[in-house]
């Protein structure tokens, strides 16, 4: 049971001709609403995640005001929330782009135009 050498030739393996294709995992009229449905989901995680390193950064600042002085945490409380508040609006500021990425394609655009044209044409003629 030694090992020999294995013989390569530089050939590619080629695809059968008669080898059905892969069967869809979804339906062409659901893909758009999957894609619609990925966005609203990455989009509402990270508002989500956001929130807890927001509600964390006032806690722990909370807690640094209480160890250094008498009734620190009380007097800190509208620095520590506005700081809780500012991390949490970073962190969430990218969600509607989480979600016009989703949304902003080809045909959404197509469809955009032609709900608009139906709309304005009782008006214009």
């Amino acid at each position: 049971m030694a090992s020999e050498p294995i013989e390569t030739t530089g050939d590619v393996a080629e695809p059968e001709a008669g080898r059905a294709k892969p069967k869809q995992r979804t339906s062409r009229q659901l893909k758009q609403l999957l894609r619609y449905e990925r966005g609203l989901a990455k989009s509402s995680s990270r508002i989500s995640i956001a929130i807890a390193r927001g509600v964390a950064t006032y806690l722990h600042r909370r807690d640094l005001s209480a160890e250094r002085r008498r009734d620190g945490a009380f007097r800190d409380a509208p620095q520590n929330v506005a700081r809780g508040v500012g991390e949490t609006m970073r962190r969430a500021s990218r969600a509607p782009l989480d979600i016009m990425k989703a949304v902003n394609s080809k045909g959404t655009a197509k469809r955009m135009r032609r709900a608009v044209r139906d709309f304005m044409r009782p008006f214009y003629g």
